[in-house]
């Protein structure tokens, strides 16, 4: 090949190679500038979840476990999202993180899962022991509080949900699957339906 014509071929290689760099900068530097969408103002959050938060937290679990709750969930969690529920999780929680969620205005159920003993007794993430009474001062919205977890009756009577007529926890009384409990909760609760009627909780219900 002459070498003018080498010398043109390099020269068009290199225009191509610096006009598909601008485009790639273009396009990353647009992506990088874009606007992120405007958070939802207090209105449109209510419109668009009428139904308020729905929590998956969970306590001590090793990774394994994590796995299977959240395998577990996932259905459960796909049907509040299409019924009008903002769900979140899952997340690990503290003691104080738990009472936040619970004393949370727009949360209106918690699934909160651990270890459970026949004494009521349950580690959070950081392994420590919830303390008897725990819970207190609910949120306004809190109808549901799920404690998947074996015994979980005796952790919800040790952290003192059973205080709060208005809030339908539940828990099995002894060791059980957690994929049992979501069904029960479904079919016990009427959770996909709007807000239930504070007058019609009924407080602790166990298999």
């Amino acid at each position: 090949m002459p070498k003018k014509l080498k010398c043109i071929n390099l020269l068009n290689c290199t225009v191509a190679y610096l006009l598909i760099g601008l485009s790639v900068h273009s396009v990353t530097s647009e992506a990088r500038t874009r606007p992120s969408p405007a958070p939802l103002t207090r209105e449109e959050w209510t419109a668009k979840f009428p139904n308020g938060r729905a929590l998956f937290l969970y306590g001590n679990l090793t990774n394994s476990e994590q796995q299977q709750s959240v395998r577990r969930v996932s259905g459960f969690w796909g049907q509040l999202s299409s019924q009008g529920y903002e769900v979140e999780g899952p997340l690990p929680t503290t003691a104080e993180g738990l009472l936040r969620a619970f004393q949370d205005p727009d949360v209106s159920l918690i699934v909160w899962e651990s270890h459970g003993t026949p004494e009521g007794l349950a580690e959070d993430y950081s392994k420590i022991v919830l303390v008897e009474y725990l819970l207190h001062a609910p949120g306004a919205r809190l109808r549901y509080f799920l404690v998947p977890t074996c015994y979980g009756s005796s952790v919800i009577q040790k952290l003192g949900l059973n205080r709060f007529p208005q809030i339908m926890s539940w828990g099995p009384d002894g060791p059980i699957l957690a994929m049992d409990v979501f069904p029960l909760a479904r079919e016990q609760f009427n959770i996909f339906q709007k807000e239930t009627d504070p007058k019609s909780c009924t407080g602790i219900l166990s298999n």
